[in-house]
């Protein structure tokens, strides 16, 4: 026999998991810029200008452990230093998602595992000016053009910590870009502005979506250059792209035959040649029986025995048992193997099968390369060997862990150094191999080596556990596998980053010329890992390179003071409320830099039941860095003036002023300040007109206490007004002297309440009425405060320095929208039961759809006539489940070789109206088929889609929405589904896609007979298993016979026997109970004629058909009659001399005809199929059937117009009007 061998590309899938790092106190400035968490936390606030020991790392406790190896001469080798910690509290790393829309630019989701961020975690995303990199990026390129470039710089924090990186790699999406099939993209990364670009590759690149999506761990600046393609051949990632297979491998096996038995085990044809631990492999369990008279009796077995040391437990569902010849399956174990024992039922000479088994490597236990080997055996029912043993090498592959590249920001060295700018002795840098890590199934069981090349003029503190190897010039540590990672050691008290960290002594090292901090010298520590075996390095895996770079420099002279400095901020809050001034969503809590949704009704008399209220925090936050004493009682804080703005199709109808948190008397010398206050009302020109010159003063507890009525002052005429300004008395609120700053700095609320424009309600009225999404908005509205602080800025000042400032950084978006439905999909369609499946096995489907309901002013509307649509492969067959569809229905042929199948749901749920603004539900549907033997091995691929009738938003005559929107258009494989299903609807170019799933099929390796059906006037595409509502009386139909060669030995020897139609026939081939089952045919299909044949021989029956196989196989044949319509039945003899090879088909054609007999009724139909024989008629196997339907044109057909809303309005006496469209003319038919 031949195995077939083919190469595949080896991919890696890598993690990044941060890590703790222990630090010492002189080098708190790196750690805190790269939020590495640092063992002492008391240290983080001392200066680096204390004095300190010669040490910069204090000692920790001493933990000892084993020397490796005896360490060179000159050169220090032992254990670094660890401080004991007692273990804490686990910190949260909760999953994490944002989605942010960047002004100008893309839209950007940010989707975080758990485990990747701490609690709390932010972002902030920020367009880079693409001069200040563009000539990074051309050196890279020089194609690159400016415009073509869109560069981000993320900063991942929480409240106390900036630019933090995740310990996993997460998924950036960004999206609404302009992309196009004539279009690249290349994604660079920098990790700050004067790095050098490193190319990344995209995991999505999608130009019907118009997105891309990259994944890192590694956050500062991404670069994405989006760019014409050079050539038609071109290739961007759609989703996957998938290398090509090299060709087939043939590889000669000698073979294990006796005279009339054979067995062997071989890979599934198409797979790897190597596989992961955990991965699938499909392997073939194969006997042949020759010779006309051989027979093994039933109880034959054959044993397919897995060493343990290598595999997993197999399961029975992971054996095909789907083939006529099976018995009994049993999985056993011995002290070594497991063994899968497959017992047969009486096996006659000319059978030639394999049963398919799935099985399995021990996921993250075996070594690249190595060789596990697959036992074969074949026994008779008394337990004597048939055959000889029969074996398959798996070969294995793994891989291991790849480094990171790590740059640090450069570091003045102050203690550190002497007078003359010389490292002092025992100052310890700690350098660190941080990594991606792999896949635990994938992840190759051997310790690791990690080699270090240390910088020149550095020492490896001694007693680290670090080798020095003089071949190389570098150092090394053999790392346990399991130590190889981020954990905590609870019994060693350390982190396992221990064995990773190689401690420098950077002493002596002269920093004089390096005297700025863009004049840095760098500190490289280059790292390289590999597999390792007994203190061997093995060369299957990596080397894998990395490194870690410390820059430092010295300042020859001390930096001038800077002087004392305010820093501050402000925050504007937005709330949608209803009339009684009350927040719709039901919180009061202040958010800021937030979208808001308001949604209005159709009915004009509720235009203001939803209401914005912006606010606007005058101060958020407000400090003076390097403060001095001297001015504590007489500094200065004054808050001048605040402006709020409100969405462009908003107008203000409300204003006030808040004094918010402060006790009685400050809160009434507060309003005495504020009282006088005037507002403007700004135009988006810019003018500016007096809309108050009193503002109401509003005295409250807190933000979240203010939801009142009281103390608003109502506007009128304010619908050009786009900003609301308050000018306070006497130049502002002056705030003086530290006491009172820290007292009232944060009391000001500025308050507008803002209401939708007519002129808005207009045009998204106009929207609904053309059955559009009826949406306005998504802009962003600022709101800014005027400050002046003023304060000594030096100690020995004088005079008070002043200092007027404006801020503008707080905003809130408004969207707005009338009232309506969508549905959307949510799941795209899945497989959730695997990727590769049996004959017989049973594959289960699931998707799901949100349905939206936008606005609270009418209940939400049912879909109707709502039908899912699969396109499947001829060859699986739904499984009723009468608990979550209706009906099924299957419309064989709809598409060459594909069969439609629409399922009408039970019941479905849609949103309740409950009082929220918004609410979503969702519908999942889940539909199970069965595999048949018409899938030959192979890759096949399932579509769904879903339809319903209104999908057209509008407004009845009484004022009611209806109608839910739909978000897909109709192409492809569904571009003619709304005119070929169930569905008419309203809009007919709507539907929602649930796209594809793909699956592998592997059937037992046996011969399948198939029957296929068409109408004489179709192409042959047109085969399929059944002719549908195609046909009726009188039509000429053609049925082809297919014998699928999928043994492992070609067909010598076949006789094929062919019973036609009738009214009550039966089965050709009787089943386990000996019963032939009735066949269920309602008329006859009489034979026409057969196309001539060079591998058959034909022979026809007129005789009646009776009632057994054995009967019908000896009836009067002859070679030719004179009325082929009195033909019963049919034989075909493959001819002396002639074969069906291995993996060929053959193919018989018989014309037949419909009866044309009126007597039929609509719906009736007629089965056939055909049974063989390998042995001149010892046993039979019988063929899968086909079907054909009767179906009548539909006539005489009462055509009724009404009112969709209302049934009791109809078009009395209306004339229907049919044009049909012919050459030359149109032919009106009334």
């Amino acid at each position: 026999m031949k195995r077939f061998k083919k190469l595949s590309t080896t991919f890696l899938t890598t993690v990044l998991l941060a890590c703790n790092t222990i630090t010492s106190p002189g080098f708190e400035v790196w750690a805190q810029e790269e939020k590495i968490p640092i063992d002492n936390p008391s240290d983080v606030d001392k200066s680096i200008e204390e004095p300190v020991e010669e040490t910069i790392v204090p000692e920790e406790p001493a933990v000892e452990e084993p020397v490796i190896n005896a360490p060179s001469q000159n050169h220090e080798v032992s254990i670094p230093q660890t401080t004991a910690e007692e273990p804490v509290e686990q910190e949260q790393f909760p999953s994490f998602e944002k989605s942010i829309d960047m002004k100008d630019g893309p839209t950007v989701k940010v989707n975080a595992p758990e485990g990747a961020f701490p609690q709390g975690i932010q972002v902030d995303i920020q367009k880079i000016d693409v001069d200040t990199i563009y000539d990074l990026l051309h050196a890279q390129d020089e194609t690159i053009k400016k415009e073509e470039v869109i560069a981000l710089d993320f900063d991942f924090y929480t409240e106390n910590l900036h630019h933090i990186e995740p310990k996993q790699k997460i998924s950036i999406t960004l999206q609404n870009l302009d992309l196009s099939k004539d279009t690249k993209a290349t994604l660079y990364h920098l990790p700050d502005k004067n790095a050098k670009p490193e190319k990344k590759e995209l995991a999505t690149f999608d130009t019907n979506k118009k997105l891309i999506t990259f994944e890192s761990s590694s956050f500062s600046i991404y670069a994405l250059i989006v760019s014409p393609t050079e050539t038609s051949e071109t290739i961007q990632p759609e989703t996957v792209v998938t290398p090509e297979e090299q060709p087939a491998e043939e590889v000669e096996e000698p073979s294990s035959s006796t005279d009339y038995y054979d067995s062997s085990i071989n890979l599934a044809p198409g797979t790897s040649d190597a596989y992961y631990g955990g991965e699938i492999i499909t392997v073939y369990d194969n006997i042949s029986i020759s010779g006309n008279n051989t027979v093994v009796p039933e109880g034959a077995y054959t044993i397919v025995s897995l060493p343990k040391a290598s595999f997993q437990k197999p399961r029975e569902s992971e054996v095909s048992t789907s083939f006529d010849n099976f018995k009994n399956l049993e999985i056993k174990e011995t002290d070594t193997d497991f063994q899968i024992v497959l017992t047969y039922k009486t096996l006659y000479g000319g059978y030639n099968g394999g049963t398919p088994i799935r099985v399995n490597l021990l996921p993250g236990q075996v070594i690249n390369n190595s060789q596990h080997t697959i036992t074969q055996q074949f026994f008779n029912k008394d337990g004597k060997k048939l055959t000889q043993d029969s074996t398959q090498i798996i070969k294995a592959k793994a891989t291991i862990e790849t480094l990171q590249k790590k740059d640090y920001g450069a570091t003045q060295l102050i203690k550190e150094v002497d007078s003359d700018f010389v490292i002092k002795e025992g100052t310890y840098v700690d350098f660190i191999a941080y990594y991606y890590s792999v896949h635990s199934n994938k992840n190759d069981p051997r310790d690791r080596r990690l080699y270090a090349k240390i910088p020149e003029g550095t020492k490896v503190k001694e007693n680290t556990g670090w080798t020095y190897e003089p071949e190389t010039n570098r150092y090394y540590r053999d790392i346990p596998r399991d130590k190889f990672n981020d954990g905590y050691d609870y019994t060693l008290r350390r982190y396992n980053t221990y064995y990773r960290t190689i401690t420098l002594d950077l002493g002596g090292i002269d920093l004089s010329s390096y005297d700025a901090s863009n004049k840095s010298k760098e500190f490289r520590v280059d790292f390289s890992i590999q597999p390792v075996v007994d203190g061997i390095v093995q060369n299957d895996l990596g080397p894998n390179t990395g490194y870690y770079s410390k820059p430092y420099y010295v300042l020859k002279e001390i930096p001038k003071p800077q002087g004392a400095s305010p820093s501050w901020d402000i925050a504007k809050y937005e709330k949608i409320i209803d009339k009684d001034y009350q927040p719709i969503d039901g919180s009061t809590y202040p958010i800021d830099f937030t979208y808001k949704y308001t949604t209005i009704s159709y009915n004009k008399d509720y235009l203001y039941t939803h209401r914005m209220r912006y606010t606007l925090k005058n101060i958020y936050a407000w400090s003076l860095s390097n403060a001095n004493r001297e001015d504590e009682s007489i500094r200065e804080l004054t808050i001048r003036d605040s402006r709020v703005d409100i969405s462009p199709y908003v107008e203000p109808h409300q204003i006030r002023l808040m004094v918010i948190g402060l006790n009685e008397e400050d809160a009434k010398w507060m309003k005495e300040q504020l009282t006088g206050t005037k507002a403007y009302g700004i135009t988006s020109s810019g003018q500016k007109v007096l809309i108050s010159d009193h503002v109401p003063i509003h005295i409250d507890r807190s933000y979240n206490d203010s939801f009142d009525g009281e103390d608003w002052q109502t506007l009128s005429n304010t619908e050009n007004y786009t900003k609301v300004e308050f000018v306070y008395p006497n130049g502002g609120v002056t705030l003086k002297g530290k006491d009172q700053i820290e007292c009232c700095k944060y009391a000001i609320y500025s308050d507008v309440i803002g209401r939708v424009k007519e002129s808005t309600y207009q045009t998204l009225k106009e929207k609904i009425d053309a059955h559009q999404e009826a949406l306005l908005g998504d802009t962003t509205e600022y709101a800014n405060t005027s400050i002046t602080t003023r304060y000594y800025k030096f100690a020995g000042d004088t005079e008070l320095t002043s200092k007027e400032d404006t801020r503008q950084f707080a905003w809130t978006t408004d969207i707005i929208r009338m009232q309506i439905e969508k549905i959307i999909r949510y799941n795209s369609l899945s497989i959730t039961n695997g990727s590769q499946f049996f004959t017989n096995d049973t594959i289960s489907l699931s998707e799901m759809y949100r349905h939206s309901r936008i606005g609270n002013f009418s209940e939400a509307t049912e879909p109707k006539n709502l039908n899912v649509y699969y396109l499947v492969p001829d060859g699986l067959e739904p499984i009723k489940n009468t608990n979550t569809f209706e009906s099924i229905e299957v419309i064989r042929g709809y598409r060459d070789g594909m069969n439609l199948v629409i399922a009408k749901p039970k019941s479905i749920t849609i949103p309740k109206l409950d009082g929220s603004l918004s609410r979503d539900i969702s519908n999942i549907f889940d539909l199970d088929f069965t595999v048949t033997t018409r899938l030959d091995i192979g890759k096949y691929t399932i579509y769904s889609c879903m339809s319903y009738d209104n999908n057209k938003i509008g407004v009845d005559p009484n004022g009611n929405q209806y109608g839910i929107l739909q978000d897909s258009t109709p192409s492809g494989v569904w571009s003619t589904i709304l005119k070929d299903g169930a569905n008419r609807p309203d809009d007919p170019t709507k539907f929602t896609n649930f796209y594809s799933s793909s699956f592998t099929i592997y059937p037992p390796k046996v011969i399948s007979s198939i029957k296929e059906v068409k109408l004489t006037s179709e192409p042959d595409s047109k085969y399929a298993s059944s002719l549908g509502s195609k046909a009726t009386i009188g039509d000429q139909i053609d049925y082809r016979w297919v014998l699928k060669n999928n043994s492992n030995a070609p067909i010598d020897q076949l006789e094929i026997l062919d019973i036609l139609p009738d009214k009550g026939d039966h089965a050709i081939v009787h089943n386990d109970l000996g019963e032939y089952p009735a066949r269920g045919s309602s008329f006859t299909t009489p034979l026409l004629s057969i196309e001539d044949n060079s591998k058959f021989d034909y022979y026809y029956s007129t005789d009646p058909v009776k009632q057994t196989t054995q009967e019908n196989y000896k009836v009067n044949w002859s070679s030719s009659v004179d009325d082929m319509s009195k033909v019963t039945m049919i034989k075909a003899v493959l001819k002396k001399g002639q074969t069906i090879p291995v993996g060929e088909n053959a193919y018989i054609v018989t014309h037949n005809q419909i009866v044309n007999d009126p007597k039929i009724q609509d719906g009736d139909k007629a089965y056939n199929s055909f049974a063989y024989t390998l042995n001149e008629g010892t046993s039979f196997m019988e063929a899968l059937r086909t079907e054909v339907q009767v179906t009548y044109p539909k006539r005489d057909v009462l055509v009724e117009k009404v009112n969709m809303e209302d049934d009791s309005y109809k078009l009395f006496g209306a004339l229907l009007i049919y044009t049909k469209k012919v050459p030359e003319k149109t032919e009106r038919i009334g």
